[in-house]
């Protein structure tokens, strides 16, 4: 048998040794854009992990859209990917909580559902909405205006907690006028800083979610 294999040159069929096995040294992960610096470089470093570790990486995006999103995540589990990274703000934590049992072997960043607190893994994000804001207050500023992001989403409540956190410290009164909110992309990115300098309310200074926001604001 050997001797036939070598002189039929044979080589084997990775794709169903893999399957043979159930592996596909593969982990998917799924973006909810494409849209800025920030997420192209999260995928480039999530690539150099898994390939240092003798994995594959196969990116997708939902384009920011439900729908698209949980498509990609059925075209991921299609490749036998053998674990998911979720970031998405898209997606509704029920949605998620159904990938996850369905893949157990999954990381969700940057968002945190109580039900599922060991597959997450994120930074303090109330922490640094009071830091942000507590800069701004060393320097003078008592009337920061804040342009955060959807209101649905977990960082965006806990950085404005963050905030107003830094505002009670100093016994500043919160005030609800100073706040809007904004988009993560890039559609649009003006009509949040119009709309908070139309409420005249003397703001000298502005707190921005992300850098699309900030650009934004550069721009009015």
């Amino acid at each position: 048998m050997i001797k036939a294999i070598k002189q039929l040159d044979y080589q084997p069929n990775l794709s169903a040794q893999r399957l043979a096995f159930k592996r596909s040294n593969s982990i998917g992960m799924f973006v909810g854009t494409l849209v800025g610096l920030y997420y192209p470089s999260l995928m480039s470093a999530a690539e150099e992990t898994a390939r240092h570790n003798k994995f594959h990486l196969i990116p997708t995006s939902g384009d920011a859209i439900r729908n698209h999103g949980l498509e990609a995540i059925k075209f991921l589990r299609s490749k036998q990917v053998e674990g998911l990274i979720i970031h998405t703000g898209e997606l509704p934590d029920d949605d998620i909580l159904k990938i996850i049992n369905e893949t157990p072997t999954t990381a969700l960043l940057n968002h945190y559902i109580p039900e599922i607190s060991e597959n997450c893994i994120g930074l303090d994000e109330e922490l640094g909405g009071y830091l942000a804001t507590k800069h701004l207050l060393d320097n003078g500023h008592t009337k920061i205006g804040y342009i955060m992001g959807p209101l649905n989403q977990n960082m965006c409540r806990d950085r404005l907690q963050g905030y107003h956190n830094a505002l009670t410290a100093l016994g500043i009164q919160y005030d609800a006028n100073l706040i809007v909110e904004g988009r993560f992309d890039l559609k649009n990115n003006h009509a949040a800083p119009r709309r908070l300098l139309e409420r005249g309310t003397q703001i000298t200074a502005i707190f921005c979610l992300n850098d699309h926001i900030a650009l934004g604001v550069y721009d009015v």
